[in-house]
């Protein structure tokens, strides 16, 4: 499995975006900072203080959108991150509520599709000094089931 996990401030995602817009441009999007912190729980687990702004959540999933075709580059499937020894990879095909989860962070889950099977990936996204950044994420359920 590729490892890829970038890490992009709001801003970036705007300039990243303009760059991919006009071409797909791998190796301008591939000198994205590639980082990620440990260490989250589920999204289930964390209970939300309250619903973000309908532009705040635009502006998260957006920024998952972006992290993911990076990560997935110009094949359109993304490495799902390993969990229990299952090696995954799929699509992305549906988000679903942003949630608040602490003052500066907030949970979403993220639908991906291979064909066969749908995975529930949690991402977790901080608000930092920088902007938005994707602080984590991993492979929470296939097809329902939640993965140990």
């Amino acid at each position: 499995m590729r490892e890829a996990n970038p890490q992009l401030t709001l801003g970036a995602l705007a300039l990243v975006g303009v760059i991919a817009a006009c071409s797909r441009a791998p190796e301008v999007l591939q000198e994205a900072r590639l980082e990620t912190s440990a260490g989250r729980g589920p999204v289930q687990n964390e209970a939300p203080l309250a619903e973000p702004s309908s532009e705040s959540a635009l502006q998260i999933t957006d920024l998952i959108r972006l992290w993911v075709a990076i990560a997935a580059g110009d094949n359109d499937v993304y490495d799902i991150p390993e969990r229990a020894d299952q090696n995954v990879a799929g699509v992305l095909t549906a988000f679903h509520a942003v949630h608040q989860t602490k003052v500066d962070s907030y949970a979403v889950c993220v639908d991906f599709e291979d064909g066969e099977n749908t995975y529930d990936v949690d991402f977790f996204v901080d608000r930092t000094a920088d902007g938005l950044v994707v602080a984590d994420h991993y492979l929470h359920q296939i097809n329902g089931e939640t993965v140990e």
